[in-house]
């Protein structure tokens, strides 16, 4: 292979991964998107049949982290998972589970060390359990 040819391929290795890292969430906090309740709360968005949801939810009940689950697929779920997507400025047409909402976060299949680290980011005085 010529030097050309591996400098372009290189090019276009680094502008995909660029591409992907940008789609990360970061933690970063979601525009212009209003919080669920006014008290520090986590709501998982996913499915029974999901593994992925599954081990997030054993997760964060094994933290001690207080959420809510609501199963995608229920119509109310859906519609609000869809416009949270949507205000929070993220696509909502296709999209990993679990989604997570922490305190206004949008987050599609993090990690719970990010989902615990957003969550006790609120001052614990103001910390009060969600209903799960």
């Amino acid at each position: 292979m010529s030097p050309l040819k591996k400098l372009v391929l290189a090019a276009l290795v680094a502008a995909l991964g660029a591409l992907l890292w940008a789609g990360r969430d970061g933690g970063r906090a979601s525009r212009d998107l209003p919080p669920l309740y006014q008290e520090p709360y986590v709501v998982v968005y996913g499915q029974e049949s999901c593994s992925y949801c599954q081990a997030m939810r054993r997760e964060l009940a094994g933290r001690g982290v207080p959420y809510v689950y609501k199963e995608v697929g229920d119509r109310g779920a859906d519609s609000e998972l869809i416009e949270r997507m949507r205000l929070a400025g993220r696509a909502s047409s296709r999209f990993d589970l679990p989604v997570v909402d922490v305190n206004a976060h949008i987050m599609s299949r993090p990690d719970a060390d990010e989902v615990q680290r957003l969550y006790a980011a609120v001052p614990a005085a103001a910390a009060a359990s969600p209903r799960r």
